[in-house]
């Protein structure tokens, strides 16, 4: 008898050494981490320029350092230890990112800073490492897979410099690996440092633990979805407007007739290529060299409904082909809009009046040396009054499991618009990457006049900008369900 099992459709297996579980990795390389962006090349943003850390207290952001070290005025190389038990204890309840720490001045002169060697560092002695202990009396020293400072002066990542620089609001950053290593088993940790330059009077640096966007921190949240028995059921609920699995060549039959330029085909499995639909069969998309475009089309609430609605979820499979390196552009993925032919998109500024747009997105690929490289970035591609850019705004998303999937992979992808009332800017936008919350963006402006409402759910993927991609480009899509409530994950239905 088939029986209901809760699938995480977008675990992502990796070493927590480098990244939050199932969160960004840390990395130091050109398109990693820079005062404002966790990840550069994918908009992933910090919650506050210059990162994001935990004091010993568990406060965000606080000012009690696990540990602290003054380091005195000298022009002569200055050797420093410091012991991480308290940290140890943190990576352990994993309220800090095992195997991280932040370096930030929290007390001397405003001109004071203290340089010490990176792992880049040309001089061995004087590259950071982590010696410690574990409850066998076992000692192990570490040297770090990433290192970089944070300064606000530059987009650029400087995590290829030779030297960490350390001030008063300006952070360090040291991650060291910890696969293989039992995080519980640790009793002690001592951080080692060689300062290479120093500029004022003594520093005192405090060292704190690095927090990245993690599932465990944003809680698993079931909805309609959770509620029936198969998706195909949740048609009957009386706040689902649309159900598609795709499992038929005429799923478009409720939808705008799909561009001709569109290169859309229902899929089954395939064992020789290694895929799964989620369920049943999907929808494969696919924009092919040469073109921009690979699917577009409108659900029009107006047309199904009687009416268009303020407010409204949406939610898909996605799964990303191993074919999908966008290497030349970014692009968009389907979302909300309102358009009306007139404003929001396609270079055409929204000006409150005109229309607006709330699409997914993807991001440029850049190939890189660091553990992203098998990731692929979604987010937000957002037209409104308040951005100037006539072509809008992509906004990574940089919370819980943010917007950062593994290719190969199926995750569970829901939006949330809410317009705004006229005059006040009260309009939200949220998204869930497999039922935890990924993003969430309140006070928005999408409108000045009650007119403007949502149109459409435009299942759109989009390359650029105008620039073709050099080569294919394929996705899936299974399981679209729009509704007035949250929907979330489906449980998946198997044998015993």
């Amino acid at each position: 008898m088939p029986f209901l099992k809760w699938i995480v459709c977008g675990v992502v297996v990796a070493s927590p050494a480098v990244r939050a579980s199932g969160g960004p990795y840390f990395s130091d390389d050109v398109f990693g981490a820079t005062c404002q962006d966790i990840v550069r090349s994918m908009n992933l943003q910090w919650q506050r320029p210059g990162g994001d850390w935990v004091d010993a207290g568990a406060m965000a952001y606080g000012e009690s350092p696990y540990a602290s070290v003054r380091v005195g005025a000298s022009r002569r190389r200055q050797d420093v230890t410091v012991a991480l038990n308290g940290l140890v204890a943190h990576w352990q309840s994993g309220e800090a990112t095992t195997g991280a720490v932040v370096l930030r001045g929290v007390s001397g002169a405003g001109s004071s800073a203290v340089l010490f060697g990176s792992r880049e560092s040309t001089a061995p002695e004087s590259r950071p490492s982590l010696e410690i202990r574990l409850d066998n009396g076992v000692v192990k020293t570490l040297h770090p897979i990433a290192d970089t400072y944070l300064p606000c002066s530059t987009v650029n990542s400087v995590g290829s410099k030779k030297f960490l620089r350390v001030e008063r609001n300006l952070n360090a950053i040291v991650q060291f690996p910890m696969e293989g290593i039992d995080i519980h088993r640790v009793d002690s940790a001592k951080l080692r440092l060689s300062t290479e330059r120093q500029y004022g009077e003594a520093l005192s640096i405090g060292l704190f633990g690095l927090t990245l966007p993690a599932p465990m921190r944003s809680p698993l949240r079931l909805g309609l979805a959770s509620e029936v028995r198969s998706p195909r059921a949740l048609a009957s609920l009386p706040s689902v407007v649309l159900v598609e699995d795709f499992e038929s060549d005429d799923w478009a039959s409720e939808w705008d007739r799909p561009s001709p330029n569109s290169h859309a085909e229902i899929v089954g499995r395939n064992e020789d290529r290694g895929f799964d639909p989620w369920r049943g069969k999907a929808l494969k998309v696919t924009v092919l060299a040469g073109k921009v475009q690979g699917l577009s089309t409108n659900y029009r609430f107006k047309d199904r409904l009687g009416h268009e609605p303020e407010e409204m979820y949406f939610r898909y499979y996605l799964r990303l082909d191993e074919n999908w390196n966008p290497t030349k552009e970014g692009g968009k993925l389907p979302g909300f809009a309102g358009t009306y032919g007139k404003g929001g998109w396609g270079g055409r500024k929204a000006d409150g009046r005109n229309g607006w747009t709330a699409r997914g997105a993807f991001f440029k690929w850049r190939r890189t040396d660091s553990p992203n490289e098998r990731l692929r970035g979604i987010g937000t591609s957002i037209a409104t009054p308040d951005i100037d850019d006539r072509y809008g705004d992509v906004i990574g998303w940089n919370l819980g499991p943010t917007g950062m999937l593994e290719k190969g992979r199926w995750y569970c992808i829901e939006q949330y618009v809410k317009l705004n009332s006229p005059g006040v800017d009260d309009g939200v936008l949220r998204a869930w990457v497999d039922g935890r919350l990924a993003f969430e963006r309140p006070g928005i402006r999408f409108r000045d006049v009650s007119s403007l409402k949502i149109e459409s759910l435009w299942l759109n993927v989009y390359h650029g900008g105008t620039n073709p991609t050099p080569h294919d480009l394929s996705l899936y899509i299974d399981d679209l369900v729009i509704a007035r409530q949250y929907i979330g994950p489906s449980p998946r239905i198997e044998s015993k």
